[in-house]
């Protein structure tokens, strides 16, 4: 009956419904929303997305993707964020980001290397333009493929070195503690102590 409601869930749109509406296989579908790399005809491929589009069918912003044909989110990977330095980082990060066009995606890991990994597959599944690793170390397999298919790598206070091109950015974390100790003893301080976390990163061990 016209301007009724339907009772009852509504079902969402499958990899089926788009395959049908596309008039192609089920593993056309896949490879093209996927973006699994396997070679698909261009026509073929905006006939996916457009049907896609069609049922209703939008993982990963799917309607956004065929609109602009580009995705504007940068993923931001840091170690927690009850420390004051990441919290100000993520905060300057994310204002330069946004000013600049850019939606920012951030996780916080706890320095554990599984949570990390987990972090970045998410990135990777979401076909984020760009990562920023802030101090997180290894991952050489994982970020290759982000670096094949073309996304941004930066990485600040690491000290992994990759065979694939990485932005880096680093402190001069000697200089800071000469600084430091200059200036402890230029207003008169003779018995200086250095408290620090573990000194298992190359960062407080250059202090």
């Amino acid at each position: 009956m016209e301007g009724s409601c339907r009772k009852g869930p509504v079902r969402s749109a499958t990899i089926k419904d788009v395959a049908r509406q596309a008039g192609v296989s089920y593993a056309t579908v896949s490879r093209v929303l996927n973006d699994t790399g396997y070679p698909v005809k261009e026509a073929t491929r905006q006939r996916v997305l457009q049907a896609a589009e069609a049922v209703g069918y939008t993982p990963n912003l799917l309607g956004r993707y065929l609109k602009t044909q580009k995705n504007d989110d940068v993923g931001v990977l840091l170690p927690n964020l009850t420390n004051p330095v990441y919290v100000e980082l993520l905060n300057n990060i994310e204002q330069l980001l946004t000013g600049a066009g850019y939606n920012v995606i951030f996780s916080s890991s706890g320095r554990d290397q599984r949570r990390e990994e987990q972090i970045l597959l998410n990135f990777l599944s979401k076909k984020v333009c760009a990562v920023i690793l802030i101090e997180a170390e290894g991952h050489r397999a994982l970020l290759e493929q982000f670096s094949q298919k073309g996304i941004v790598l930066a990485a600040i206070g690491s000290e992994s070195r990759y065979p694939f091109p990485i932005l880096r950015i680093e402190g001069n974390e000697t200089l800071c503690g000469r600084m430091a100790a200059d200036h402890l003893l230029g207003i008169g301080c003779r018995r200086i102590a250095y408290l620090s976390a573990p000194l298992t990163r190359g960062s407080r061990r250059r202090l």
